[in-house]
């Protein structure tokens, strides 16, 4: 009875290591997956966005209004949205020190959360913009590491930019919401812990031009 025990134990434990094995194929696999289609995303994007610039320059030709799209965008003016196989995307998000550049959706779930970041709140430039994302590598994983001194980019549909700063970075429980959205930061970014009952958030306050 004893030998039947450790037998049953002995195989109940290897099929947990499989299982567990499995997981972290299936993750890897996914996180790939999940790289290859933000960068197939970003070059869609990047071709849909020459697109609205020369309709956008054309536009202001003929109304006589000169327009610079290297501006940064009005504060009132609500987000713009180009349509990339179906997502809608507001812009790329880039974070230099940890090599990330991730698309971002303006609508947030789980078809949309692999191989994009996603505008959690905000409608316009003067709201709070609040984004989130996964935290595998090819996500968020790396808010973990930034620091005082890193900057993040928001380029926009019509290749404006706006520059954040770092400003702090805290843990937030996953039924905060208020806490989360509720702030005078201009930037905010998000993504689960690993145990997913927290969020880990990073503050973001906007650059000073030079």
């Amino acid at each position: 009875m004893k030998k039947t025990n450790k037998k049953i134990l002995r195989i109940s434990g290897l099929l947990l290591l499989f299982l567990a094995l499995l997981l972290v194929v299936h993750n890897i696999i996914q996180d790939k997956n999940a790289e290859k289609t933000s960068k197939q995303v970003l070059a869609k994007f990047e071709e849909s966005k020459e697109q609205l610039q020369i309709a956008t320059r054309t536009k202001s030709e003929n109304t006589n209004t000169i327009t610079n799209t290297l501006i940064l965008p009005d504060e009132e003016e609500e987000i713009l949205i180009v349509d990339v196989d179906g997502a809608p995307i507001v812009g790329v998000l880039e974070i230099p020190n940890i090599d990330l550049k991730l698309p971002v959706t303006v609508d947030w779930h789980e078809d949309l959360m692999w191989g994009y970041a996603n505008l959690y709140h905000g409608e316009n430039y003067s709201d709070s913009l609040v984004i989130m994302a996964h935290g595998n590598k090819s996500h968020f994983a790396g808010l973990n590491y930034l620091v005082e001194g890193d900057q993040v980019i928001f380029t926009d549909v019509l290749d404006r930019q706006k520059v954040y700063d770092f400003a702090g970075k805290e843990i937030i429980h996953e039924n905060n919401v208020e806490e989360m959205i509720e702030t005078n930061y201009p930037l905010t970014l998000f993504t689960c812990t690993l145990d997913g009952r927290s969020r880990v958030t990073v503050r973001l306050t906007e650059a000073e031009l030079n």
